[in-house]
C-alpha cells in the first residue's frame, strides 16, 4: 500500500507543477480539465492508481489532483447521456471495490474533493440552477468545462448566438452579460448544459477556443482537445462552422458595406390570359447576416414592407419578412427605354429603418435593357439569365416589338405573347438551339450543349440561393440526373466538411436516374452532392445542397411561436400549465397543431387570441382532443405550428416527453420510493395549522401513512398526496399569522409548484387524492399571498370570496390605493387580465411591461405556467412595495377562471 502512497505522491507532484505554470500564465479560474493529460494511456495509468488507492482504504479528498483529474476526464468524455446516469455510470468508469456511487456518501466524497481543488488553486465553481438542482453532480460537471453529452447543445446556442450578434467580434472583448443565457433558456437546453453557459467564465473561454482559429501546435492540450473531439461529431463541427461563418459575415459587414441585395426579373403567364406574360420584380433574399438581426427582425414583425422603386417612382410593396429569407416577388411595369430597378425598406408607421438594411440597398439598384433571356423554372415561370442556355432549355425573348431579335427569333418559330404594362416590349417562347446562336449573342447569351445536371425530385427544395439548393433538415434529398451519358457504370457521394461518403443511385420505372441521400447522412450546413462516371474522379455533375436547422427556418420566417414554460414536459400540458407565445407580422395567422401518435388537431390563434391565458386555454381544448383518456401517459406530443398561407410550413416548435425531473416519487412498487440522481433527498411532512405551513421531519417508512408529503434536493422539490378514501372534501384551517419575509415567500412558491402537481397514492384513492391536494393548495396559497400582499388584502379575500366583480372593486381600490371609478371602469369588460396588469401597473407608476409582474400573475392561476428559474426576480420585485403585489393579485381576482373557460364562446368545463 506504501508503494500506491508513493505513486499517488509522485503523480500530484507532476499535477501540482502543471498547475502552477498555468496559473503563473494565465490568471483566469483554472477548470480541472486544463492540466488532464492528453496521453491517453497516462489518462488509463491514473484510473488505475486512483482505483488501487481507493481500494487501500484512501479518501477523494486525500487521493487530491489526481482523483479529481479521472473524474473530470470521465465526466469530459463518457457519454453518460442523462443526469440519472452519471453517477451509475461513473460507478462502472472507476470499479472500486471500497467506493459505491449509488450511495450518496460517496457522492458527496466526491464533491468535497471538487471543493477542495477549487478551494486550493483558484478552481471553477458550478452556479446557478445547476448548482441548484444538482448540488454534488455540478463540481465534476463544471470542471469538464464541455463534456461530450454537452457538445451538441453549446454549438447549437453559440450558433444561435452568433446568428443574432451577441458574441463580440473580438474574441477578448468581454462578452454581453445576459443575453446567450436568455437564449439558451428559450432554446430548452438541458440543465447541465445552462450550467455552462450561466457561468461566463467557462462560456468565454469556450466561445473563443471554438469561435478562434485552428489550435497550433504549442496550444494547450485541452484544447487541441476539445476541437478534435468536436471535429469528430458532424452535427457539432457543422454548428461551430456555420457560427464562424456568422462571425466572419457580421465582421465583414462592419468593414465595409453590406453585401447589396439581390435584384432580378421573372417572367409569368397570366392564368386568365393566355397571350400574355407578367413581369415580376424578384427582390432578395437578405441573407443571414441581416436576415437574422433582431433589430431587422422586430423591425419586419412591426409590419415593415419592401418597395420596388421603377425609374425612381413606388412600384409595388412587399412585407419585408418575406425577403429575409427568400426572394420577394411585386408585379412592375416597364414603360421607359430600359428598367431601373431600387429596392427600399420602409417602415409601417414612423419608426426608424436599421442601418444595416440602409446599407443593403446602396448598390442594389439594377438597370435592365432588352434584349433579356429569361430560362424556364416551372409550367408558368421563366428566370432571368445571365451568361448561357443549353440547347433543348425551354427559354424567353424579352425584346422590343419592332428590333430585329423579335423579328428573327419570331421567324424561327418562337411564339409571341404581349407583355403586361410594358406595351412595347414582346416575349417570345420557344427553344434554345443553335439556330438562335445568333440572335441570343445580342444579349450576350452562349447557346451550349446540354450538360447533365441533377435537380430536386419528389421532395422539392424550399428555395434556391444562386445555384444552390436549400433543403430542409430531417428531410431526405431525392436528385434526378437529367441529359446523363447512355450507358456506364454510374456513382453518387455526398461531401461534407471535406469527408465523402456514398450515395444511392438507381433508375425509377420510367428510366429516370435518381439519386437519393437519406436524412441521417446529412448534417446542417453545405453538402456536395455528385455524381461520377466509369471510376474516374472528375465529376460528370454536382449540385451544393445546405441544409437548414428548422431552428433558423422558424427565426427568419413572418411568424414566431415559442413553447411556454420552456421546460415543459407532458404533465404540463396535461395540467393545462402550458401557453404559446405568438407574434408575427399583420395580416399572418399562426395555426399551431398538436399531434400524439396519429391523432392530431389544430387552432389558429387570431391577432387578438394571443395571451397567455387565451393560448392556454386553446392549447387544453387541443390536448382533450388528442389524449385517448384522462389516464393515458403518451411518450412524446409533438406541437407544431405554422402560418395559415404556408401550407406546407409546419415547424416543429416543441417536442414534449415525460418530465426528467431531477426528483420524483415512484409509484411503480407496492410503496413510494424517492428517486434523486444527486444528493439523498430530505423528506418533510407538510402540516398545515393557523400558524401557517410547517416542514415537519419524516422517514420513508411514513409514506404509507396519509398526509402531504414534500421531498427537497437543493433547489428541487417533489410532493407526494397519500390519501385514505374520502367521504366529505377536508377543510384545512386557515393561517392566521404570516411570516412575510423574502425567503418565506420563496419557500411557499416553490412548495406550491411541488403540490400543484404531487403524485397520488394509493391507486384506488386518487379522486381523494384530487381533492386532497387542491384543497393543500389553496391553503397554502393563501398563505403565500398573505406573506406578500399583507394580512389586510387576506382579510379582504375571505370577506368577498362569494362576491361579485361590482362589489369587490370598492375594497381593491381601497387597498391598492387609485380611484374607486377608474377601478371600476376597467374590469366591467374584463377580458384579459393581463391588460388590466398593464392599466394597474402604469397607475401605480410602475413599468407596465414589467415581466415580473407577469409572472408572479400567472403564478396564480398556474405555479407551473412560468419557468421556475424566475421566482426569486418576481418575488423581490413584489417585496419592494405591497402595492405591486397587490396589483398582480388583484388581476387574478377579477377573473380567476380566466383558464377554466374553453375559447370560443364554450363555456364548458
Amino acid at each position: 500500500m506504501s508503494l500506491v502512497r508513493d505513486a499517488v505522491a509522485r503523480r500530484n507532484a507532476q499535477f501540482d507543477e502543471m498547475i502552477e505554470a498555468r496559473l503563473c500564465s494565465n490568471d483566469s479560474e483554472l477548470a480541472a480539465i486544463e492540466v488532464v493529460s492528453e496521453d491517453g494511456d497516462q489518462r488509463d495509468d491514473d484510473l488505475r492508481l486512483v482505483r488501487e488507492a481507493l481500494d487501500g482504504g484512501a479518501s477523494p479528498n486525500a487521493l487530491g489532483a489526481v482523483f479529481v483529474a479521472v473524474v473530470t476526464n470521465f465526466t469530459y468524455e463518457v457519454d453518460w447521456k442523462d443526469h440519472f446516469c452519471f453517477w451509475p455510470k461513473m460507478h462502472e468508469h472507476l470499479r472500486s471495490r471500497t467506493m459505491n456511487l449509488h450511495d450518496p456518501a460517496s457522492r458527496r466524497a466526491v464533491e468535497r474533493a471538487f471543493r477542495s481543488f477549487s478551494d486550493e488553486h483558484r478552481g471553477v465553481r458550478p452556479m446557478g440552477e445547476l448548482l441548484q438542482h444538482f448540488p454534488l453532480m455540478s463540481w465534476p460537471l463544471i470542471h469538464g468545462v464541455m463534456p461530450w453529452c454537452a457538445q451538441r447543445h453549446v454549438a447549437r446556442v453559440l450558433d444561435c448566438a452568433a446568428a443574432e450578434g451577441l458574441i463580440p467580434d473580438d474574441p477578448a472583448a468581454p462578452w454581453p452579460k445576459g443575453k446567450i443565457e436568455a437564449l439558451a433558456v428559450s432554446m430548452r437546453v438541458p440543465v447541465f448544459v445552462m450550467g455552462i453557459i450561466q457561468n461566463p467564465t467557462v462560456l468565454e473561454r469556450l466561445g473563443r477556443v471554438l469561435l478562434g482559429d485552428a489550435p497550433r501546435a504549442e496550444a494547450p492540450s485541452w484544447i487541441r482537445r476539445l476541437h478534435r473531439s468536436v471535429n469528430r461529431d458532424a452535427l457539432t463541427r457543422s454548428l461551430v462552422a456555420e457560427a464562424k461563418e456568422s462571425q466572419r459575415e457580421r465582421a465583414s459587414s462592419r468593414l465595409a458595406r453590406s453585401p447589396a441585395l439581390p435584384v432580378s426579373l421573372l417572367l409569368q403567364a397570366d392564368g386568365s390570359k393566355v397571350d400574355e406574360v407578367r413581369m415580376w420584380a424578384s427582390l432578395g433574399p437578405y441573407g443571414r447576416t441581416v436576415g437574422s438581426s433582431p433589430e431587422v427582425l422586430s423591425f419586419a414583425r412591426a409590419g415593415a414592407a419592401l418597395i420596388a422603386r421603377v425609374d425612381g417612382a413606388d412600384a409595388g410593396r412587399v412585407p419585408l419578412f418575406n425577403a429575409l429569407a427568400a426572394p420577394a416577388l411585386t408585379e412592375v411595369t416597364w414603360k421607359a427605354d430600359s428598367l431601373r430597378l431600387q429596392p427600399s425598406a420602409r417602415a409601417y408607421e414612423g419608426s426608424e429603418i436599421p442601418e444595416v438594411l440602409k446599407r443593403a440597398e446602396l448598390d442594389a439598384e439594377r438597370v435592365f435593357e432588352p434584349p433579356l433571356i429569361f430560362r424556364r423554372e416551372d409550367d408558368r415561370r421563366y428566370a432571368l439569365v445571365i451568361g448561357r442556355v443549353c440547347v433543348g432549355e425551354k427559354i424567353a425573348v424579352l425584346a422590343v416589338r419592332a428590333s430585329a431579335i423579335a423579328y428573327g427569333v419570331e421567324a424561327i418559330g418562337f411564339a409571341p405573347k404581349s407583355v403586361r404594362g410594358a406595351p412595347h416590349l414582346v416575349a417570345l417562347f420557344g427553344e434554345a438551339s443553335d439556330a438562335v446562336e445568333s440572335e441570343l449573342g445580342a444579349a450576350h447569351i452562349s447557346v451550349e450543349a446540354p450538360k447533365p445536371t441533377l435537380v430536386p425530385t419528389l421532395i422539392p427544395a424550399l428555395r434556391r440561393d444562386g445555384e444552390r439548393l436549400i433543403c430542409r433538415a430531417e428531410r431526405d434529398i431525392w436528385l434526378r440526373l437529367c441529359n446523363g451519358p447512355v450507358g456506364g457504370a454510374l456513382s453518387a457521394e455526398v461531401v461534407h466538411n471535406g469527408q465523402a461518403q456514398p450515395a444511392e443511385i438507381g433508375d425509377d420505372d420510367a428510366g429516370n436516374i435518381l439519386v437519393h441521400v437519406p436524412a441521417g447522412a446529412l448534417g446542417v450546413g453545405v453538402h456536395g452532392i455528385r455524381i461520377l462516371a466509369d471510376g474516374r474522379p472528375r465529376a460528370i455533375a454536382s449540385v451544393e445542397v445546405i441544409v437548414e436547422p428548422t431552428t433558423q427556418a422558424a427565426g427568419l420566417t413572418r411568424w414566431r411561436a415559442t413553447l411556454q414554460p420552456t421546460e415543459a414536459s407532458i404533465e404540463h400540458l396535461r395540467e393545462n400549465q402550458c401557453w404559446l407565445e405568438a407574434e408575427s407580422i399583420p395580416g399572418v395567422l399562426v395555426e399551431v397543431e398538436l399531434k400524439c401518435g396519429a391523432r392530431v388537431s389544430s387552432t389558429t390563434l387570431e391577432a387578438n387570441d394571443r395571451g397567455p391565458l387565451t393560448t392556454a386555454r386553446r392549447l387544453r381544448e387541443l390536448a382533450t382532443e388528442v389524449f385517448a383518456s384522462e389516464d393515458e401517459v403518451p411518450e412524446q406530443v409533438e406541437i407544431r405550428a405554422r402560418a395559415t398561407d404556408e401550407p406546407e410550413g409546419w415547424l416543429t416548435i416543441a417536442t414534449l416527453g415525460a418530465s426528467d425531473a431531477p426528483l420524483r416519487f415512484d409509484l411503480s412498487g407496492g410503496t413510494p420510493a424517492l428517486v434523486a440522481p444527486d444528493d439523498v433527498p430530505s423528506l418533510l411532512r407538510l402540516e398545515l395549522g393557523p400558524d401557517g405551513l410547517l416542514y415537519q421531519p419524516a422517514s420513508p417508512e411514513s409514506l404509507r401513512e396519509p398526509g402531504l408529503y414534500l421531498a427537497k434536493v437543493g433547489a428541487s422539490r417533489a410532493a407526494l398526496c397519500v390519501c385514505d378514501a374520502l367521504r366529505r372534501v377536508p377543510r384545512p384551517p386557515k393561517v392566521v399569522r404570516f411570516m412575510r419575509s423574502v425567503e418565506r415567500a420563496l419557500e411557499l412558491l416553490a412548495t406550491l409548484r411541488a403540490v400543484d402537481v404531487a403524485a397520488l397514492w394509493p391507486e384506488m384513492s386518487r379522486g381523494s387524492g384530487i381533492f386532497v391536494r387542491r384543497a393543500s393548495a389553496r391553503v397554502i396559497e393563501r398563505e403565500f399571498v398573505g406573506s406578500l400582499c399583507g394580512r389586510a388584502w387576506v382579510e379582504m379575500e375571505d370577506a368577498i370570496e362569494r362576491a361579485d366583480l361590482d362589489t369587490l372593486a370598492r375594497p381593491m381600490a381601497g387597498l391598492l390605493w387609485v380611484d374607486e371609478a377608474w377601478l371600476r371602469e376597467r374590469i366591467e369588460d374584463i377580458e384579459d387580465p393581463l391588460d388590466l396588469l398593464r392599466d394597474l401597473l402604469e397607475r401605480i407608476g410602475e413599468r407596465s411591461d414589467a415581466f415580473e409582474a407577469r409572472h408572479l400573475t400567472l403564478s396564480f392561476y398556474q405555479r407551473g405556467m412560468i419557468t421556475r428559474g424566475q421566482d426569486e426576480a418576481a418575488v423581490r420585485w413584489a417585496w419592494a412595495s405591497v402595492r405591486r403585489a397587490r396589483v398582480a393579485r388583484a388581476c387574478y381576482l377579477v377573473d380567476p377562471n380566466a383558464l377554466a373557460g374553453a375559447a370560443n364562446g364554450d363555456d364548458r368545463e
